[in-house]
């Protein structure tokens, strides 16, 4: 799929503007006009006033009782009818329309802004890149996915205080008059605002938002992150365990020589074989692939081994193994001074006396140092090795990548279990992430299990670009979500206060309130475009 050339310019659209919301408020501004410029008659400047909130205001009502089935009791659709209605039949007829009115403006504006954003996420990633795609697609058509863990601690909070405005807003309504100077239309008004100040609306309209946008972000380097608590958790992360095999290195060992004073090439190859027939080690691979021949596996006995140390069977009652150096070591068993070799190299012996060697070569990617690097520096990460190799080949390894901690010697099991002790390690608060290359059936103890490539049954990130470097990059877009999301809470809980300020001291209205509060809200969700690098409001113009 390429890329289309545009060879024409057309005018912007507004694809996806309800238009007919836009006519209808303006309308009901036309009709409210004509009412206030016209001498009538109280009745009939009544029933046109009522006309104008129900031209603007009619599906007010269906969202209502929608909202009060679903026990949405403070909902922003309810506070607005029910400060219509007290404030229309308490007198302020001009003012209960144009709370009706600037309510529907900014509604339906707001509703505009978040679905072009949600339109355009998928815009991240290139149309040459159609799996990214399908991928992220299926991603952000999950629920989870806009679901945020801030708005679930918050939420009590907002209720609670939805619950306290509300009942203040009533409070004040009815009492002030009676210990003050002040009259019931004032003292009514007033309690109005505060009613309408205790929606929770503005202060989390952009969280939702915000998720998509830094998943959307992060699968534009081939990061998918599988919701929006995963997002939170990767901004908050403290320690990463690495698993060696296709993260730090590119593919299986490769066996590049062998030799043995004691047997020909193919017998000391179909022994080998037969030595690592039933390794789940990743070098056992490269032994088994150099032997041509057929198996008989019934004729192995006593098969046993320890990940990165030695493979030993025994075959007719004859102990046959391949270890290496500091095994044959313990074992008493010397190495001929012209066999003796470094790096990664297995040694066979047969009945307890030396047969020969094999060495292997393993590529370390080339970005892996740089990686490590970068993933510390995110905010002092612990980075814990964990390899099947022998104790002296990942120490050499661990200093190469300067990690803070390594183990070795691990097989599935045991790199499972290091997880797991890693995890008990940690606070409560703290993050911890697995990244494997290997496609377990299960969940690990990790917060994070991340895996190489496009496709993993349980993972809550996958690294298909260009694998463990993209890991910084996706966790710094996180935290950059996280403060963006903070900043926004911030701004729209000023903005309330102030608005709450107002209404005591007497000097706002019903419609400016709601108009004050709605902008914080859309002001807050075009703020979330900041997370990425190219702003999704130059995607949306492009959009339009």
């Amino acid at each position: 799929m390429g890329l289309k050339l545009k060879t024409d310019k057309k005018l912007p659209s507004l694809k996806g503007l309800n238009y007919l919301s836009l006519i209808r408020a303006a309308v009901a501004i036309v009709i409210l006009i004509i009412a206030n410029s016209m001498s009538l008659d109280n009745l009939i400047y009544i029933i046109i006033s009522l006309a104008a909130i129900l031209v603007a205001g009619f599906d007010i009502v269906f969202a209502a009782v929608d909202s009060i089935q679903k026990k949405d009791y403070f909902s922003y659709d309810i506070l607005i009818l029910f400060a219509a209605v007290v404030a229309f039949s308490a007198g302020c007829i001009k003012e209960a329309v144009l709370l009706v009115v600037f309510y529907l403006f900014f509604k339906t504006l707001l509703a505009f802004i978040i679905k072009r954003i949600k339109a355009t996420s998928s815009d991240y990633i290139q149309e040459d890149k159609p799996d990214d795609l399908v991928i992220l697609r299926s991603i952000l058509s999950q629920k989870e996915a806009s679901e945020t863990a801030v708005e679930e601690k918050i939420s009590p909070i907002l209720d609670s205080f939805a619950k306290a405005a509300v009942l203040v807003g009533i409070l004040y309504a009815a009492f002030m008059p009676l210990i003050t100077d002040i009259t019931y239309l004032m003292s009514i008004r007033r309690g109005l605002m505060l009613i309408l100040l205790a929606s929770p609306l503005p202060m989390l309209a952009s969280l939702p938002v915000s998720s998509i946008i830094g998943i959307s972000h992060s699968a534009s380097c081939g990061v998918f992150i599988r919701d929006a608590e995963t997002l939170e958790k990767a901004a908050r992360l403290n320690t990463v365990v690495i698993d060696k095999a296709d993260v730090i290195t590119n593919g299986a060992p490769s066996m590049v020589s062998f030799n043995s004073p004691v047997f020909d090439n193919d017998t000391f190859i179909k022994l080998a074989a037969y030595v690592a027939y039933n390794s789940e080690q990743r070098i056992a691979a490269s032994i088994l692939g150099a032997y041509k021949g057929d198996f008989h596996p019934e004729i192995i006995e006593r098969f046993k081994e320890i990940p990165g140390s030695s493979l030993e069977i025994s075959v007719k009652n004859i102990p046959i193994c391949l270890c290496t150096k500091e095994v044959l070591a313990t074992r008493k068993i010397d190495i001929p001074a012209f066999e003796d070799r470094e790096g990664l190299v297995l040694y066979m012996t047969v009945a307890g006396r030396y047969a020969g060697g094999m060495q292997f070569s393993e590529a370390i990617k080339p970005t892996a140092i740089s990686s490590i690097e970068e993933i510390k520096a995110l905010s002092d990460v612990d980075v814990i090795l964990i390899t099947e190799d022998n104790r002296r080949l990942t120490k050499i390894l661990a200093d190469e990548l300067n990690v803070d901690e390594y183990i070795c010697e691990c097989n599935t099991e045991k790199k499972i279990e290091s997880v797991e002790y890693a995890v008990s390690r940690l606070d409560e608060a703290e993050v911890l992430a697995y990244v494997s290359a290997e496609n377990l059936d299960y969940h690990t103890d990790a917060d994070i299990d991340v895996r190489i490539g496009y496709t993993a049954d349980n993972a809550d990130m996958l690294l298909a670009g260009s694998g463990l470097e993209c890991l910084p990059y996706a966790c710094s877009t996180a935290k950059r979500t996280l403060k963006i999301q903070r900043e926004n809470l911030i701004f729209a809980i000023i903005v309330k206060l102030a608005l709450i300020f107002m209404a005591f001291a007497g000097i706002a209205t019903l419609w400016f309130v709601v108009m004050a509060d709605m902008a914080a809200a859309l002001l807050t969700v075009i703020n979330t475009t900041r997370i990425s690098d190219t702003s999704v409001v130059v995607k949306i113009k492009e959009k339009l």
